[in-house]
This record gives structure tokens, sequence and C-alpha cells, in this order.
């Protein structure tokens, strides 16, 4: 984190993440989503606040925050589909998210004490993002098939759906260039001085996007 212009990168995608909290705590009394909801996405955006800023203080100390990361890759995961399990509301739908989260936090606590926790596994990390584009364009298959909704722009769930796939899709082939570079490149090229910048972006564009699906949620009535 010796580089400015990364380290400002960081300082403005934690300042970020703080708006879909601050519209959340903003809509609650006048939120068209069911409570349940509510508190899951308030707890998946605690999670993202509390990560980043234990990894920004403690990197220039420990230089491996890969357990902290780990631990939050395992937790976010498990609470998004956790959200996708409310969102949609056929049975079988839900029972099939349900075992997927099972499975997925059972396969990211393995690789934590397997594979060594301090060292870089993007594998629970891809899987996780994988999950999710397959949920979101699940849940736009299924809205458009069902057409229910006359105006998709007012629609907070179109957003919250959007923001995940907008952010999954950005750093799917990320997280498999890096894991590829790592294992099998021989060249000198810096990959980290691309990934971080670009991981970081689609963070931040993720919670724009996010931030406006909540505020979506306020009842205008």
């Amino acid at each position: 984190m010796d580089d400015p212009i990364l380290k400002a990168l960081i300082q403005v995608t934690i300042l970020i993440e703080f708006l879909p909290l601050v519209l959340l705590l903003i809509v609650k009394n006048k939120s068209l989503a069911p409570k349940n909801i509510h508190r899951a996405l308030v707890l998946m955006c605690l999670l993202s606040i509390f990560t980043d800023i234990i990894c920004y203080i403690t990197a220039p100390i420990f230089k491996n925050t890969n357990p902290i990361n780990h631990v939050y890759e395992m937790l976010s995961g498990a609470v998004i589909l956790h959200i996708y399990k409310l969102i949609f509301t056929n049975k079988k739908t839900k029972k099939i998210i349900q075992l997927l989260l099972y499975v997925f936090v059972t396969f990211s606590i393995f690789l934590f004490f397997y594979k060594d926790g301090f060292k870089y596994q993007p594998l629970s990390t891809t899987i996780k993002i994988i999950l999710l584009i397959l949920l979101s364009f699940y849940y736009f298959f299924t809205l458009f098939n069902k057409m229910e909704i006359k105006s998709l722009d007012f629609h907070y769930l179109i957003w919250i759906n959007a923001a995940f796939l907008i952010y999954a899709s950005a750093t799917f082939y990320l997280f498999l260039f890096h894991y590829f570079h790592d294992k099998y490149s021989q060249s000198d090229f810096d990959f980290e001085m691309y990934y971080w910048p670009i991981n970081l972006i689609a963070m931040i564009i993720f919670n724009l996007v996010l931030a406006k699906g909540i505020w979506k949620m306020k009842n205008l009535s």
C-alpha cells in the first residue's frame, strides 16, 4: 500500500461503502422491502465496512490480511446467498439456495484450515462469484418470464440484483487471471498493479448501484 494512488482509491472505496448503509438507515421506517431483507443488507454492508477498515489498519503492520479476507468471503457469501433465498418465493429454489449456502460455508472452512488460511486462495472467492452470476441471471430470467413488474426502474430488487451481477461479472475474470498468473506465468509482469485498482473500482460501482437500489426501497406514499 505504498502507492499513494492506490491508497487514495482504497480510502474512497471505504467511504463509499458507508453510502448504502446510511441509506438503509434513512429508509428503515419507510422501506418497501421486508424487514428480513433489510436486516440482511445491513449485515452485508457492515461486514464489508469492518473488513476493509480492519485490513486497512492491519495491512502495514502484519503485511498479510489473507485470513481476514478468507473469513469475509465466507461470511459475505453466506449473507448474500441468504438474501437471494429471501428474494425468491419458489420453495424449491429456496431449498436449493439453502443447500448451496451450507456447501459454500463448509467448503470455505475446509479451504481455510486445509489449504492454510494465511495463503492467497482465490477458489472460494471464485465460487462465490460464480454463484452470484448464476443467481442474478436466474433472478432476471424469472422476472422477465413472469412479467409481473410494470416499471423496472422503480423496483428496488432490480437494482440490488444488478449491483451483484455487475460486481461478480467485473471481478470473475480478474480472479481467474490472478490465479493463473500466479500459478503458471513466468513473466515479470506486475499483475498486482492492475488487479487491486480494478477490483476497487468494481467495488465502488457495486456500492453506487446498490445505493440506488436501496433508495428505491423508500416508500414514497
